[in-house]
């Protein structure tokens, strides 16, 4: 095995697009509630791309959006089966990324097998 990458260097690397910044952040946050402000202060889109953004993964069912005039309230839908199967594949992600797997394959002498199970693997977790 080679050495532990650092993740946020990889992560870099991978993260592209507007719409993977977005899914990103509610996969981190998936209880919160965010306007558009927010998601373009967290995420670094600019707000005139999020509209369509947001509307795209609305159609899909990976949101929840609430439209107060001009404020957005926008919420990850996480009863959607898009949402939790691309959750999932976003943590199964994180922790190859983190080098946990790396280091478990290492502390415990090339195990043949590693289990994971609960409410990270089957994408109910949240930051909360």
């Amino acid at each position: 095995m080679k050495g532990i990458v650092k993740p946020n260097l990889y992560r870099k690397l991978l993260i592209q697009t507007g719409i993977q910044k977005v899914t990103e952040l509610f996969f981190k946050f998936p209880e919160r509630e965010f306007s558009l402000s927010d998601i373009a202060k967290e995420t670094g889109v600019a707000k005139a791309n999020l509209g369509s953004i947001i509307d795209s993964l609305e159609q899909i069912g990976f949101f929840t959006v609430e439209r107060l005039s001009k404020i957005w309230r926008i919420r990850a839908n996480r009863s959607n089966w898009y949402f939790l199967r691309s959750k999932i594949v976003y943590s199964l992600n994180f922790i190859y990324q983190s080098g946990l797997i790396e280091f478990l394959y290492e502390y415990y002498k090339h195990p043949k097998s590693i289990v994971l199970f609960g409410s990270f693997i089957k994408g109910e977790d949240f930051s909360g």
